[in-house]
């Protein structure tokens, strides 16, 4: 039973790299307010930052 348990935001952020990888952008919008959403509710700003930066870092690649 070592077995950490993963959180929803963990959830949340899985879906959203897997879109950004597939270049979903319009879905990874709509998680990306979930993220935010959980940021603010939970106060994980560093977590939050980490995430703009690999939207940045997709939405760069695709131009």
């Amino acid at each position: 039973m070592g077995k950490r348990k993963c959180s929803l935001e963990d959830d949340v952020r899985a879906v959203f790299e897997r879109a950004c990888v597939e270049q979903d952008f319009q879905l990874a919008e709509h998680l990306l307010q979930a993220l935010e959403t959980l940021a603010e509710r939970d106060g994980h700003d560093e977590k939050l930052k980490q995430t703009y930066m690999m939207m940045a870092s997709s939405l760069h690649k695709n131009h």
